[in-house]
């Protein structure tokens, strides 16, 4: 360890006596202000590099594009309190200015010990990811704390260069950073093209804010409190990453959701508390949403209101009828009921007729999507495939989703016909080799696919990983992504899951005292990437060849160099776009 500290001296000396910039370097302590490429991950006891970038931070944007710059201070000597401010960028012709930027310290999480499957063994003691929201923080002797800026360029900002700068704040002096900006003659449609969202979460932070007691959603017990907090919290949150998907515990279950009753000689339907959802949803993102997930047999895991079988194919269901005064009919409800029985069939057939009127009705049937069974393996795909098919044949205009990852049957998903949406894993379209030509070929039908669930998207796996998925799913034609989970445990207390890996469960953190949700590197990346999609959407309406920049970034290979190859392509998208928009 005293070598590397010998380093960071040296270097720390080498950029005083080099750059000769004293704007940048503090002489008295030593503390450097530099800049960095977004797409490094910065440890603690990272160095300042041998070429350093004291002369300035260099961003390109479109206009209505959130762009992010990370700048990293480093002391050599200094130790104390820090704190960073980021003054306006300014037009060149000084016609416009640009005030909607931020600057947020990049906090740490603990590495795990680590097993055969996750080793962290020569891992650092922590991993870079959460944007904690403390204004201030003490920076150590030695130490590198890198600093997360974000310019959110207006739709109506005039194009061109933009000068402005990030000073950072010290007990011994300030530091001053130019930053510059160039905005393109090109703006990105307000509702991206690029269908993102989270999976699980939203409950969890409400439970964990005390807006909600633990396990309410189960028995659908959603509080004003609990909808406003939807609404302003983590809607809000989710609306400005460009993740307009919507999907969390309160709309898992169909059965929680829409209440059944026995009325005169049939079945009747409460509609209360889905409409309250959706509702919230499409207030908060402004009506431009989707809603995946509302479980047709969720409750068909052991324990849950009945049973699955994988090896003989057995799919069952709970169906829970209630009288007019709120008690159990006994006589109507079934249990454990195979979803082939004709009195399985004959109420499910019933339940997505009246669904789709009153979706209908309220405008919402190209909203919201079902899905049988999650993740169907095994000889599950024949009975799910049996419903899916029957659900369509009675209710053609309800929208059906299924997520699938086993390779071995995930071309039998891909070619269903009665799937809507298809949601299937990174990882097998990697590892399953008809399988991307089969989803090119359905999507010339006019069916639509998604990707989820890119495990590389972890605290421990390089950045480029996340800025690539919207590229992976240009690549193979897919429209979206939806990743697990948005928040479903308290990362604080344990990032590390033993199946999953390091930070897979969560991409958001709560801020307990604030009650805010704090983003990561990884979800504003996220938001890139959606932004990515939409600039190659842009450049293949206008007539240019966007496959081509789509395959130069799925090629990166992850390793260090990635980060300015993959700035140095989207350059020249952003400059082959504008070029295109000129003629």
């Amino acid at each position: 360890m005293k070598i590397r500290k010998y380093v960071i001296v040296l270097f720390g000396l080498c950029c005083i006596m080099t750059t000769g910039i004293k704007a940048k370097v503090i002489d008295k302590d030593k503390v450097v202000l530099w800049a960095s490429n977004p797409l490094e991950k910065i440890f603690q006891d990272s160095p300042v590099p041998k070429k350093v970038n004291t002369k300035g931070v260099f961003i390109e944007a479109l206009r209505n594009e959130y762009e992010p710059a990370q700048v990293c201070i480093t002391s050599v000597g200094y130790q104390g309190p820090v704190r960073v401010k980021v003054n306006p960028l300014v037009h060149r012709s000084g016609k416009y200015k640009i005030s909607n930027i931020n600057a947020r310290f990049v906090g740490y999480i603990p590495t795990p010990k680590g097993n055969k499957k996750f080793p962290f063994l020569n891992a650092p003691d922590a991993y870079p990811d959460p944007l904690i929201l403390d204004e201030e923080v003490i920076l150590k002797t030695h130490q590198t704390q890198p600093v997360w800026v974000t310019v959110k360029v207006p739709k109506d900002a005039l194009p061109g260069k933009y000068k402005g700068n990030i000073e950072l704040i010290t007990t011994t002096g300030n530091v001053v950073l130019p930053l510059n900006l160039t905005v393109y003659p090109v703006t990105l449609p307000e509702t991206s093209k690029f269908s993102l969202g989270t999976w699980g979460g939203d409950t969890k932070i409400a439970e964990l804010f005390g807006v909600v007691p633990r396990g309410q959603w189960q028995i659908g017990n959603y509080t004003p409190e609990f909808l406003d907090f939807l609404k302003n919290v983590s809607i809000k949150n989710r609306k400005e990453h460009r993740a307009m998907v919507f999907s969390d515990q309160p709309v898992w279950k169909s059965e929680i959701m829409t209440k059944v009753f026995w009325k005169d000689g049939g079945y009747v339907y409460d509609y209360t508390l889905l409409d309250k959802i959706v509702s919230t949803v499409k207030e908060g993102f402004h009506n431009q949403f989707k809603i995946i997930g509302p479980g047709i047999v969720y409750g068909s895991v052991k324990g849950n209101g009945g049973t699955i079988d994988e090896e003989k194919g057995l799919l069952t269901s709970k169906i829970m009828v209630l009288n007019s005064d709120g008690s159990v009919n006994t006589e109507k409800s079934i249990s454990d009921i195979s979803t082939d029985d004709p009195r399985y069939r004959a109420f499910i057939g019933d339940f997505f007729k009246a669904m789709s009127l009153h979706l209908k009705e309220k405008g919402w049937l190209d909203k919201v999507y079902f899905k049988v069974l999650d993740e169907p393996t095994k000889a599950l795909i024949a009975p799910v495939l049996r419903l899916n098919a029957y659900i369509k044949q009675v209710a053609p205009d309800i929208r059906l989703n299924a997520t699938f990852w086993e390779p071995a049957s995930a071309v039998t998903m891909a070619k269903a016909e009665y799937i809507d949406l298809s949601i299937v894993t990174t990882w097998t379209m990697e590892v399953t080799p008809k399988l991307p030509q089969t989803v090119r070929e359905e999507t010339k039908k006019g069916r639509e696919f998604w990707l989820y669930n890119q495990t590389k998207i972890a605290i421990d796996k390089p950045l480029i990983h996340a800025r690539k998925v919207a590229w992976l799913a240009s690549f193979y034609g897919a429209k979206g992504y939806m990743h697990w989970a948005y928040c479903f445990i308290n990362p604080w207390d344990n990032a590390f899951h033993p199946v999953l890996g390091f930070g897979a469960h969560f991409i958001v953190y709560p801020d307990m005292a604030r009650k805010k949700i704090v983003d990561s590197i990884r979800w504003e990346m996220l938001r890139e990437s959606a932004e990515d999609y939409d600039t190659l959407y842009l450049l293949k309406k206008a007539g240019g060849n966007s496959r081509k920049f789509v395959k130069l970034v799925k090629d990166l290979s992850g390793s260090e160099h990635d980060p300015k190859r993959f700035y140095q392509i989207r350059h020249k998208l952003l400059r082959e776009l504008t070029r295109r928009l000129s003629k």
